[in-house]
């Protein structure tokens, strides 16, 4: 070294003690946003299943209330033409309802569709144990109808097909309540969401 001259290592060891505490500051920075914008894409896409899921929810619970609806109605409806015909000696009265049952079995047939399109594999079965209930059910009206105008000897089979068949729409419209009551996970006695 030349007298009255300046070491230039002690600059050298500071300058590059500054750069690397730069370099070490942006390479955690860099981190730092990397995992920032990885939390929030993980959050996006927990947003968005929870919306779909809520979504599913709703579908699938509003798919389930008018498939039962139409059951019920089909039970009382076919209940009603029963009364009609046995017990008030109405037949006429009985096949006024005809049409409704028609109605309401195409109806079943639709929605059975719908729930198909978001039901869960337990709820898929029942419905389709209600459409297979409900079907020919205007048919059998008809038939009974028929036979008690002719007052035939089969008048009680005829009836007895009425009261077997108000009891599958019955029963595959309560199985269809359950299924669906667990697959929403609804408590039946409050109403409202089980603890999951």
């Amino acid at each position: 070294m030349a007298a009255g001259g300046t070491s230039i290592a002690p600059y050298l060891i500071t300058a590059s003690a500054t750069l690397s505490g730069v370099a070490i500051t942006a390479a955690f920075a860099e981190y730092r946003e990397r995992r920032r914008s990885r939390e929030e894409r993980q959050r996006e896409r927990d947003r968005v299943t929870e919306e779909r899921w809520k979504w599913l929810r709703q579908e699938r619970r509003q798919a389930y209330a008018a498939l039962v609806h139409l059951g019920f109605q089909a039970a009382a409806t076919l209940l009603e033409a029963a009364s009609q015909l046995h017990d008030k000696g109405d037949p006429k009265g009985a096949l006024e309802l005809w049409t409704r049952l028609d109605e309401l079995q195409d109806a079943i047939h639709a929605q059975v569709a719908d729930v198909q399109l978001v039901g869960s594999e337990a709820v898929i079965t029942a419905a389709h144990t209600l459409r297979r209930s409900a079907r020919r059910t205007a048919g059998l009206l008809s038939q009974s109808v028929d036979a008690a105008k002719r007052k035939k000897a089969d008048d009680d089979t005829a009836t007895d097909g009425l009261s077997q068949r108000i009891r599958l729409l019955y029963g595959a419209t309560n199985d269809l309540v359950a299924a669906a009551t667990e697959d929403l996970r609804v408590s039946p006695g409050d109403g409202g969401e089980a603890d999951t």
